[in-house]
């Protein structure tokens, strides 16, 4: 439901506070076609768990460097960054299409953004992103981009002394403490959202 009309799109809302009541009766009398849209879900080695519908993301609260370990598709890297990005495909046109534009463009690189964002917002994945990777002695930049499934997870070990946050859909307020020792692992939620639309 849309609150405010004049300050907010809305793009995600059925309905504003006056149309309510007869959207909610036309999803009890089957009037309406449901529209799945997947999370991104991380969940810490002590059971807390951050759900985002447009993206995670994992580093420092303050501008300092993240430290921390990636695990994804069996291989393991130590990095150093501004911090890690994951998108769900309702988020796919917003913060993860501008990191990878940046990325991309530097070299201009294939493929282009626009062939890998927007995905779907019921699709089974969610893509990772790392933010300015470091390379150095000890962290790599190997690992920096992938595919997030529930079989295939990306497992994040955290470094940070402290600051280490996991937060959702930009609510920085709203965070997981993630600091050194802690351990999330990244996918997309089992559950859904559901978009709700008038039958056409």
């Amino acid at each position: 439901m849309n609150p405010d009309k004049e300050r907010f799109d809305g793009v995600l809302a059925s309905c504003d506070a006056d149309s309510f009541h007869q959207v909610f009766r036309n999803v009890l009398e089957d009037k309406v076609d449901m529209h799945p849209l997947t999370m991104a879900e991380a969940i810490l080695d002590d059971g807390q768990v951050m759900r985002g519908l447009n993206d995670l993301f994992i580093g420092r609260r303050t501008h300092a460097s993240a430290r921390y370990e990636l695990e994804y598709g069996g291989a393991k890297e130590k990095q150093s960054s501004s911090g890690l990005i994951v998108s769900t495909g309702t988020g796919s046109t917003g913060w993860m299409t501008s990191v990878l534009a940046g990325a991309m463009n530097l070299f201009d690189g294939k493929p282009k953004p626009k062939e890998i964002v927007p995905f779907p917002r019921g699709s089974d994945y969610l893509l990772f992103a790392v933010r300015e990777p470091f390379p150095s002695r000890v962290t790599g930049t190997n690992i920096t981009y992938g595919r997030v499934t529930r079989a295939n997870p990306l497992v994040v070990r955290s470094n940070m002394p402290s600051d280490g946050v996991i937060f959702g859909d930009g609510i920085e307020n709203d965070y997981l403490e993630f600091t050194s020792g802690r351990t999330a692992t990244i996918r997309p939620a089992e559950n859904k959202v559901y978009l709700v639309k008038r039958k056409s």
